[in-house]
């Protein structure tokens, strides 16, 4: 993408009904992909087990 949103991340909600839409962070700044990308990979992380690094909960 090019213009004055490029590097920004949206959200897709075509199915939905709702079309695209910029993200931003709970301050209202819009989200390159870095900050989205690490945003996610904390809650993803979070999710798998919480207080326990990915490293604690991988088999061995």
């Amino acid at each position: 993408m090019t213009g004055p949103a490029r590097g920004r991340m949206w959200a897709d909600d075509t199915a939905e009904d709702g079309g695209f839409r910029p993200l931003h962070d709970h301050g209202g700044t819009p989200l390159g992909f870095a900050r989205w990308y690490r945003r996610w990979l904390e809650q993803a992380e979070g999710q798998v087990s919480p207080g326990r690094s990915p490293q604690q909960t991988a088999p061995r």
